[in-house]
């Protein structure tokens, strides 16, 4: 196969003629990696386990034995890098020699997309361990391809859920802050982009009412509890907070992924995440970090001198996030700006009501009104 491999298909006409929902299964407990292998048997005898190193070395003590335990035989595929067209191939050359009965992907979003990917292209059964509660990933029935060097490029829909989500927190409460904060705007999105699109959507459907409807439910939730979940986690503990945050960031996010695609993945701010990625600077940082600042972007575009956005800055303010470049560790020039505004006003995102009318110079100059109110928040 090699680094040449096209996958065609997986396109958003083909994802909204199959039925919309959540992922088949979902579990959320404490030490749930020891009952995994009774959990997963179900899918056969043989899994090929694929996540980043240290993804691998934060589930492999209750994992790999709880696997063995039920008889079900495992071999590794460690990833590096982003959830690529050569990536995903090389994983299908793993399955092709191994020949699994079903996959498990294990780490962050991009970990999780590839092994999606791949799972969809063989059409076999995909379980997911996150590691981290930053996006939706591990639930949604939606993945990303970036280019190798961590450009946006396009989005890949599967024909169906993951078929099984195991979620752990004690291993989620280990993870480094920003993932969790990355989570938290990420979820927030949906309200947002959904709250700016919905109206333009004439050809919105029940499902898409139902989207809007939990989109708005989980803002309200997240407003009160993200703060107390966040420095919970920097406790290292696993409080109610943490737990609901948890299960908004990647569940219920992702539920409201799969219902709304044509209402709440529409829309600026995901639009400015995929501008920022022409940035080489911005490709560490976390996929919602970068539509955190999106949505600061939107708003400044549709709404600055409204309510919504001295709201947002509060919120912000509450989580510890400043939403401009100098913050996230980004050169604030001319030229990048232009180059990120011109990213994101190309994305395919802008193309459908309302955003449709946005033009380059609207994105600079939120960006820049955005870098201005900075200053004065130090």
């Amino acid at each position: 196969m090699g680094g040449g491999l096209v996958i065609n298909g997986g396109s958003l006409e083909d994802y909204l003629h199959i039925v919309r929902s959540g992922p088949a299964q979902y579990f959320h407990r404490r030490a749930v990696l020891k009952d995994a292998g009774r959990l997963v048997a179900r899918f056969g005898r043989r899994a090929l386990v694929s996540g980043g190193r240290r993804a691998l070395q934060a589930v492999e003590a209750d994992l790999f034995p709880s696997l063995r335990e039920a008889g079900v035989e495992h071999s590794r595929n460690v990833f590096v890098g982003e959830s690529s067209e050569s990536n995903v191939a090389r994983l299908l050359e793993v399955a092709e020699a191994r020949r699994p009965d079903f996959l498990i992907g294990v780490g962050g979003g991009k970990a999780l997309d590839t092994a999606k990917i791949a799972a969809d292209h063989l059409r076999l059964p995909i379980v997911t361990i996150p590691t981290i509660a930053a996006t939706c990933a591990a639930s949604t029935p939606l993945a990303i391809f970036y280019s190798d060097d961590g450009v946006y490029q396009r989005d890949y829909y599967p024909v169906a859920n993951p078929q099984m989500v195991l979620v752990d927190p004690d291993v989620l409460v280990k993870a480094p802050i920003e993932h969790l904060k990355s989570g938290v705007l990420d979820s927030l999105a949906k309200w947002y982009k959904g709250g700016a699109s919905f109206a333009g959507a004439d050809d919105a459907d029940l499902y898409d009412s139902v989207a809007i409807e939990l989109a708005e439910h989980l803002n309200s939730r997240m407003m009160e509890k993200a703060g107390p979940a966040i420095r919970a986690a920097e406790q290292g503990r696993i409080s109610d907070e943490f737990t609901d945050v948890v299960n908004m960031n990647i569940y219920l996010a992702g539920t409201i992924q799969a219902f709304g695609v044509k209402a709440v993945r529409n829309g600026i701010a995901h639009a400015v995440h995929n501008g920022l990625t022409v940035l080489k600077e911005s490709h560490g940082l976390r996929h919602g970090i970068k539509v955190g600042y999106g949505i600061a972007v939107q708003l400044a575009i549709l709404e600055r001198s409204g309510e919504r956005l001295p709201q947002l800055f509060g919120f912000y303010r509450d989580i510890g996030f400043v939403p401009a470049f100098r913050n996230l560790g980004l050169t604030f020039s001319g030229e990048n700006v232009a180059a990120a505004a011109r990213k994101t006003i190309a994305d395919p995102l802008m193309k459908r009501k309302p955003f449709d009318v946005i033009r380059l110079e609207a994105v600079a100059d939120a960006m820049d009104y955005l870098e201005s109110r900075s200053k004065g928040t130090e």
